[in-house]
């Protein structure tokens, strides 16, 4: 255990600080918190729940003899926490701040204006692009314009680009508690079922991908196809942003009466600059290029519907070790509910224009025809 000379030499260092501090045991009991903490406690019970519990999960995976740092935003929690080994026990500092929602009021609501240009409309156009490339592709074939296919080919994926944009738009404005369709489903069933298909795109770019479900059946209600929309942009955001041989892996199982879905890559994390961003609406960055990428509603969709289905989305980053985002949601379900099996419809699943071709355009290619 720490000892009290060491608990004094925190409190005369914190006790002053207007961010909350915890100063706390190996096993994460509280046994300091400075006065700012007691006026947000209350405020913050629901994230913090969250984050407790999440970062205790991460210390189990680790070496309990090294210093761990980590960044943790949920919901509008930001925080940055260190575990540091002292003596038999350890203690962690919590440093936990509002993210400032204003900042980007302005280009929010821009964006927000600008968004009405991803439109029914534009998806029609591009239809009628995607509808003349499999008889341009045959034309070029056949006189043998080898050099033209390749293009064609860019010309697709750029569609794909838009398309992609013009539905996480469209779906993100629509997304709301009322537009979600509950159906009670074996979900460990309904995600093995994208998982392969997820797997099997990758594997066409050469990326390695890998997933771990619980072996026996999770029934809950939920809304199938946009949890499908959340965790494909999260894939596709892993491979994106955290570079082409990046690993990205997915497990699933349960804590209590929730769901846990963990998406973690092994990238360059997130930079302190950019981290209090991730979730807003309309904002990227790319810190492979040091530029804007995409249209920045991945995170921002994945967190409302987590809120809307009655749960959370944490994420998390440590620099040069890559970024985990952990959604919870809660396992509803009635002995009168009738389980169904959506993702056996052979279009939604495999076609042209399915969920897992259009989300991962980006770091797939989608063949022509």
């Amino acid at each position: 255990m720490v000892t009290s000379e060491e608990l004094d030499i925190l409190k005369e260092h914190y006790s002053s600080f207007q961010n909350p501090v915890f100063y706390c045991s190996n096993q994460l009991e509280i046994l300091w918190s400075n006065p700012a903490a007691g006026k947000i406690e209350q405020k913050y019970t629901k994230d913090i729940s969250v984050i407790w519990e999440e970062f205790f999960f991460s210390l189990q995976q680790s070496d309990p003899t090294t210093t761990l740092s980590f960044h943790f935003i949920c919901g509008d929690t930001c925080a940055w926490l260190r575990y540091i080994p002292v003596g038999n026990g350890g203690f962690l500092e919590w440093l936990l701040e509002e993210t400032d929602s204003n900042s980007l009021s302005r280009f929010h609501e821009f964006s927000m204006q600008s968004s009405d240009l991803f439109s029914v409309e534009t998806r029609i156009y591009l239809t009628n692009i995607f509808n003349v490339l499999p008889f341009l592709y045959k034309e070029m074939e056949q006189q043998e314009q080898y050099e033209s296919l390749d293009y064609l080919k860019q010309i697709s994926q750029n569609a794909y680009h838009l398309l992609k944009m013009v539905n996480n738009s469209l779906a993100y404005r629509k997304l709301s508690p009322n537009s979600l369709r509950l159906t009670a489903v074996d979900i460990t069933k309904e995600l093995e079922q994208l998982f392969i298909l997820v797997q099997a795109n990758l594997l066409r770019s050469n990326k390695t991908f890998e997933y771990h479900l619980p072996d026996s059946p999770i029934l809950m209600q939920t809304d199938v196809e946009k949890l499908h929309i959340a965790l494909l942009n999260l894939i596709s955001n892993g491979y994106l942003y955290g570079g082409s041989d990046n690993l990205v892996s997915i497990s699933v199982c349960t804590q209590k009466e929730d769901l846990i879905i963990r998406v973690t890559d092994h990238g360059e994390g997130i930079s302190t600059e950019q981290f209090e961003r991730v979730f807003t609406p309309y904002y990227s960055y790319n810190p492979n290029t040091g530029t804007h990428s995409g249209i920045g509603l991945g995170l921002p969709y994945t967190k409302k519907l987590a809120e809307c289905l009655g749960g959370s989305c944490l994420l998390t980053s440590q620099p040069h070790q890559g970024t985990q985002v952990v959604l919870r949601l809660p396992i509803k379900n009635s002995v009168k509910d009738t389980v169904q099996f959506q993702s056996n419809r052979f279009e939604y699943s495999t076609g042209r224009f399915s969920p897992v071709s259009i989300y991962l355009s980006d770091i797939c290619e989608i063949p022509i025809f």
